[in-house]
């Protein structure tokens, strides 16, 4: 928030450019991090050799794919033809970019690690070290001179992490060894899959904001940036959660064998993500009167803030299933489905623009795309739980009452009553009417988890 007010619309438009290079670049690892954790954690028994062998791999191939990231780099920035970056004034940063980029890829690999033996307090320092560098480039410099202070704080942020990494790894003296080519191999071939899987929301956003970079002024790809922004920001907690017990969840669902306590276990972890996923969203609804009172300048992306989070409200619908789908192997059936609603986003977008609607009009092709996406990826999990038998009590399921009742009462009550706060409390009235057992019973369950840290490790 504070970036793009000392930004200002134009340099956060051109920090926004940068920020999807970086997604570009972070998604040319070919998933081989996310290989990683999910081989590790389907497996039951797995040596300190095999461990080392594994990390060996992992290492290898990352250095391979940085090179690979250069020598494209290079080809590209030597060409006229081929440099699409001159709109965003982007020579000059893109150097320290890719640099980043790379540096990244390592530290997402070690994050993996560290997470998946339960040693978080390294990953807590890592997360703080980027915001603390901008935090005092932002009271330093302003617009231009804050833009290049911003790169370089991530650059030398992501060299202090990797060192700190290296350092403390518990998988010692792995890049020493020769890289064992089938485990290469495996890596590559299930990570490039897993990759897709994961890009899923975010591979339908970075379309969205690709299109809208394209076909749009460098100030309203700022406002849809900002609104991705902001939107991801809310959001943080629950991929904060995610991001620590997805090995965990594999790992569990991996050994359910009885159809019964598989239904019950995804039900009970859908339910308790979708629930907490409406409490952030109507919670941060109440905040953007004051969010566009303070940045007057980004009003504009109200509509588009909206969306964006109702699109991650439909995309968490899902959750459990496609956990569910990538345990059974099926990630090349996800990458189909996500290929497609990006296929349909960039359709749509098109069709849009060919009409001259405004930049909103790309959120709204977001929203259609994970309606399709999200009951898709519950279809095919209710084919493995065979849950449901007909059409109907799948869609009902899908869409609960409980849940979804307050999304299209706010909608509803939105085009009735101008006070947003009256709206945004009555919404949150009947949801907490609606979902108070549930909620009182993610309540408990999140007592347990924070008592209970050996849920975290899967190795020690």
């Amino acid at each position: 928030m504070l970036i793009a007010k000392y930004l200002g619309l134009y340099f956060f438009g051109i920090y926004g450019f940068t920020t999807l290079a970086l997604q570009y670049i972070n998604y040319t690892n070919f998933g081989i991090y996310y290989s990683y954790q999910v081989i590790f954690s389907n497996e039951k028994q797995i040596s300190a050799i095999q461990q080392k062998k594994l990390t060996a791999a992992a290492l290898w191939s990352l250095l391979s794919v940085s090179l690979l990231i250069v020598s494209a780099s290079i080809l590209i920035f030597s060409f006229k033809s081929l440099n699409f970056f001159e709109k965003y004034n982007f020579g000059g940063l893109g150097p320290l970019i890719i640099a980043i980029g790379i540096l990244v890829h390592f530290n997402n690999l070690y994050i993996t690690i560290f997470r998946l033996y339960g040693k978080v307090k390294a990953i807590n320092i890592y997360s703080l070290i980027p915001p603390v560098l901008q935090l005092i480039a932002i009271l330093l410099f302003r617009e231009e001179l804050l833009l290049w202070a911003i790169v370089l704080a991530l650059l030398i942020s992501n060299v202090i992490g990797l060192i700190m990494f290296v350092s403390y790894s518990p998988v010692k003296g792995a890049l020493c060894l020769i890289p064992a080519i089938d485990l290469v191999m495996q890596l590559f071939r299930r990570g490039f899959f897993l990759l897709c899987y994961t890009l899923s929301f975010y591979g339908i956003i970075i379309t969205a904001r690709t299109l809208v970079g394209y076909f749009y002024s460098i100030e309203d790809f700022a406002l849809f940036n900002f609104s991705n922004s902001i939107s991801q920001a809310i959001f943080l907690l629950l991929g904060s959660l995610n991001y620590l017990f997805y090995p965990k969840l594999i790992n569990v669902i991996s050994h359910k064998t009885d159809s019964t306590e598989l239904i019950d276990f995804i039900e009970r972890i859908r339910k308790l993500y979708l629930t907490l996923t409406l409490l952030i969203v109507f919670v941060s609804l109440l905040a953007m009167p004051v969010l566009f009172f303070y940045l007057p300048n980004y009003y504009k992306a109200s509509l588009s803030l909206q969306l964006l989070m109702l699109g991650q409200l439909l995309i968490d619908n899902s959750y459990g299933y496609s956990t569910l789908l990538v345990q059974r192997g099926k990630e090349n059936l996800l990458t189909g489905i996500a290929c497609f609603a990006a296929g349909l986003v960039a359709i749509l977008s098109v069709i849009f623009h060919h009409f001259h609607l405004p930049f909103e009009s790309v959120a709204l092709a977001v929203v259609i795309a994970v309606l399709v996406y999200n009951f898709l990826v519950i279809y095919y999990g209710n084919k493995l739980t065979q849950q449901f038998s007909s059409f109907f009590s799948l869609l009902k399921y899908i869409y609960k009452i409980e849940l979804f009742a307050p999304v299209l009462f706010y909608i509803f009550l939105s085009f009735l009553i101008k006070g947003t706060y009256l709206v945004i409390s009555l919404t949150i009235g009947l949801y907490l009417i609606l979902n108070y057992k549930d909620l009182k019973n993610i309540i408990k369950d999140c007592f347990k988890m924070l008592n209970n840290e050996e849920i975290l490790i899967l190795r020690k």
